[in-house]
């Protein structure tokens, strides 16, 4: 991690191990199953290779501080954003190396196009959602101490290649079959979940 640490995240630490571990009760009621990056679809000995992978890219000392950065707030948000516009998308058929480029690019930039709060994604492709999810999720992580300032710039590319594997972690765990009858196997959302263009009734622009 970083020299600099910011606050620590606050995250009920019992509530991400059973998300992450599979526990019966993994989730919130609020929440549907597979929108958290639970491995309890997974086949244990799967989900245990596919989370070492992703967490030797990443500067997490233990599995633990892996699993509680998975359960913040930023990390589900972004998630939760790119699943409501691209849940069924392949990524097998993306480029990991150009979309690094192009995250790194919109960073450097620091494009408005995917980086303000509710971008105006009228015309966007699968791409540029992957871009939004990777440039948030690495933003949003020098705030949290995963990274600083520093790192971010002078590793941006490989830092952006490890967060793919995270959105690819996400999409796996996610693709497993579901529960027949389960609100998430109906296509239903968490009664308390929005899109994310939604506006409260209040709001005004």
């Amino acid at each position: 991690m970083g020299n600099e640490q910011s606050a620590p995240i606050v995250v009920d630490v019992a509530v991400a191990n059973r998300v992450i571990m599979g526990s019966p009760s993994a989730t919130p009621a609020s929440s549907s199953s597979s929108q958290t990056p639970s491995a309890q679809n997974m086949p244990p000995r799967m989900a245990r290779q596919h989370e070492r992978l992703v967490m030797e890219l990443l500067p997490f000392g233990t599995v633990e501080q892996f699993h509680l950065w998975l359960e913040s707030a930023p990390v589900l948000g972004s998630w939760l954003e790119f699943r409501a516009n691209c849940r069924h998308v392949d990524l097998d058929e993306v480029d990991k190396t150009r979309a690094a480029q192009m995250t790194r690019d919109a960073l450097n930039s620091k494009s408005a196009r995917y980086l303000v709060y509710h971008p105006d994604k009228e015309g966007w492709t699968v791409e540029d959602h992957i871009i939004r999810f990777m440039a948030t999720i690495m933003k949003d992580a020098v705030l949290q101490g995963v990274w600083d300032e520093g790192e971010l710039e002078n590793k941006t590319l490989d830092i952006a290649k490890a967060v793919y594997e995270v959105l690819c972690f996400f999409k796996a765990v996610d693709e497993q079959p579901t529960e027949p009858g389960s609100d998430d196997a109906a296509g239903e959302q968490p009664p308390d979940y929005h899109p994310p263009d939604y506006h409260p009734p209040d709001y005004t622009a």
